[in-house]
């Protein structure tokens, strides 16, 4: 089953599941739904991080990105 969670601030955080099927596959699917409650502290976060992320080089942000990729 496909599971996920929401990268806030740094820290994993898990929504409320809601579970769909596949449509080609049949497979159950669980899905972590966000509030607005996140999406605040998403964009509170993302404001906190802007500084250090924009200074970064290219290079260094798309490391950064495929690391997260990778979790």
């Amino acid at each position: 089953m496909l599971t996920g969670k929401h990268l806030i601030a740094g820290n994993w955080v898990a929504g409320e599941t809601t579970f769909l099927s596949s449509p080609a596959t049949g497979e159950a699917l669980a899905f972590s739904v966000g509030t607005p409650a996140h999406v605040d502290a998403a964009v509170r976060g993302a404001e906190a991080a802007y500084p250090s992320f924009s200074a970064l080089t290219r290079e260094a942000r798309a490391a950064f990105l495929e690391k997260i990729a990778d979790e």
